[in-house]
């Protein structure tokens, strides 16, 4: 009698309160300070989703890549604007919401700097393939704001690929997302 009472009254709030990661989301429009722990290299980031359009620029490197994230593929801009175009990758993809496949790995008890006093942080890992999953770093706020990004896998062309984003702005350089016209077109619509 009390598993069914349990079952009836319990159960029912408990399914009810089941995580829903695609209501986990990043802002329309933010750009960070992000520093690549692999190429052991510092710049900007920035995504506008209402452009569908995110970008990185490294500056001891010397380049910028804005990526379609509508046609998937990616623009490799040199100092001098040379320009060449690339097919992305899913694990370069960049999503305004986790997807409904995203995995919670703590639930707001990861705390980066004093206990009680520092930024609550949640992390999630999403499966890209078989060989690899993208863990992802985000406050614990609506809207979530990036903190961290790493690729994991055994391909050693992703293998600990590893972002840190800083200072979050809610407005974005849109230098970063000039195309030179010497890019080639992307074609299509």
């Amino acid at each position: 009698m009390k598993f069914i009472i349990f079952a009836v009254l319990v159960l029912p709030m408990i399914i009810a309160q089941t995580w829903d990661p695609t209501k986990v989301c990043i802002p329309d429009l933010f750009q960070n300070d992000v520093y690549d722990f692999t190429k052991n290299d510092y710049g900007r980031a920035a995504v506008d989703f209402s452009k569908n359009q995110s970008a990185i620029a490294y500056v001891k490197a010397g380049f910028r890549v804005v990526y379609d994230l509508t046609k998937q593929k990616a623009y490799v801009i040199g100092a001098n604007d040379s320009c060449t175009v690339i097919t992305m990758t899913a694990s370069q993809n960049i999503m305004k919401c986790l997807p409904p496949n995203a995995v919670e790995l703590n639930n707001g008890s990861l705390t980066i700097g004093r206990v009680g006093h520092g930024l609550l942080m949640n992390s999630y890992e999403i499966p890209v393939d078989q060989d690899t999953k993208i863990r992802l770093g985000y406050t614990a706020s609506d809207p979530a704001i990036p903190i961290l990004r790493q690729l994991i896998g055994t391909n050693s062309s992703v293998a600990g690929d590893v972002l840190f984003f800083t200072n979050p702005k809610t407005s974005v350089d849109a230098d970063l997302f000039v195309v030179p016209t010497v890019c080639p077109p992307l074609g299509g619509a």
